[in-house]
């Protein structure tokens, strides 16, 4: 194989282990975020603000323009 080609596979492999490596942190931080945000929030209100969301968003799934 082309030493030029193999250089370029591994930065590119590089490339998307830091970003999926970056993804992840952020993702970590966000749900981090949530959970302190929430900690004083009454578990069945939050439940029935779930449970409202989903079934709208079950509600309009097979409704909505989705092209």
């Amino acid at each position: 194989m082309d030493s030029g080609l193999l250089q370029a596979i591994k930065k590119g492999d590089l490339s998307r282990f830091v970003e999926e490596a970056v993804n992840r942190e952020i993702l970590r931080e966000m749900v981090r975020d949530v959970q302190a945000r929430n900690a004083q929030a009454d578990p069945d209100m939050l439940e029935r603000l779930i449970e409202d969301e989903l079934a709208e968003a079950r509600s309009t799934f097979w409704t909505s323009d989705r092209h």
